[in-house]
């Protein structure tokens, strides 16, 4: 097994990744990929490290980004085989993987459920605890085809717009955001995702005191690779909101060149429907949660 790696700097490097990840893996690749280009561009500002192993089609892939003092985002892409399963488990513990991702608190968003015994053996070994963000059922990732048509601009019903967000609306998705407290790199999350301008937000006039529209819905992309925040104020609830939320917000991801990714729980029927009717596919089943240095751990210092 050839399980030599390699450091990925520039844009032309990350470009060639890409095309390798989508001619073999389109859908299961989709949401490193939208990360590897979410940082080529710099809609995710996070200082980062790309690593590479193997080649076509049993690429394994590590991205990390550093989105807070001692804490990253942590994206790994590996088939299922047991060939690349065995690089993966190989790789984690280059000395380059110590200093770059055994250093300090990481998590990973999406995690595919196939690669999770792997990384948490790897862990263990460093010193580091499973967190998991707690959540109701299986969580599933679904990407759009590339082959996919193209979506028509929304057009909301009269009383109702459907714009981006902007950092004006920070503290209201801070607020509404259920899992807002288990990212410490909360801040960047939002701060990134909101100054792309790849989002949605449904406003409408009903209610509001000061003659400005309210913001009742709206989803935006995760400067990790997929789109999220998916919310509808609950007194607007019912009303096919968020269905214009995702479908623009997809739409202006589309158009942006980046893949569309989404996750949502196994049970989460109406959020998967919307999902189905805007041509995304189920990919992955998926994990979310922290790695954490145990209390104790004396490797740190190691393998700075």
């Amino acid at each position: 097994m050839d399980a030599t790696l390699v450091q990925y700097t520039g844009t032309a490097d990350i470009d060639q990744l890409v095309q390798q990840l989508r001619q073999h893996h389109e859908l299961h690749s989709a949401k490193l990929r939208c990360l590897l280009l979410l940082l080529r561009d710099g809609v995710n500002t996070s200082p980062y490290h790309i690593f590479s192993s193997g080649s076509s089609p049993d690429l394994v892939v590590i991205v990390i980004a550093r989105t807070a003092p001692d804490f990253s985002a942590v994206g790994i892409f590996a088939p299922e085989e047991s060939s690349c399963l065995s690089r993966l488990e190989v790789v984690l513990r280059y000395k380059e993987m110590r200093s770059a991702l055994w250093r300090s608190a990481f998590k990973v968003d999406a995690l595919p459920m196939h690669l999770f015994e792997t990384v948490e053996s790897a862990a263990g070994e460093f010193g580091f605890q499973w967190d998991p963000i707690p959540v109701s059922s299986t969580q599933i990732m679904f990407a759009r085809p590339a082959s996919s048509a193209s979506l028509p601009e929304c057009l909301p019903s009269s009383g109702l717009t459907v714009r981006p967000l902007d950092l004006r609306h920070e503290d209201t998705l801070r607020h509404f955001w259920s899992y807002a407290h288990y990212h410490p790199d909360l801040d960047m999350l939002l701060h990134d995702g909101l100054r792309c301008g790849i989002s949605a937000g449904v406003f409408t006039a009903e209610g509001a005191t000061s003659g400005a529209a309210q913001l009742v819905s709206w989803a935006i992309l995760h400067h990790n690779g997929h789109l999220g925040f998916l919310h509808t104020v609950p007194a607007y609830r019912r009303r096919g909101l968020a269905s214009l939320a995702l479908a623009e917000s997809t739409r202006r991801c589309a158009q942006s060149g980046y893949p569309c990714v989404a996750g949502t729980g196994q049970g989460s029927t109406s959020v998967i429907r919307m999902l189905e009717e805007l041509g995304y596919v189920r990919a992955d089943p998926a994990i979310w949660g922290t790695f954490w240095p145990s209390p104790g751990n004396d490797t740190l210092e190691e393998h700075e």
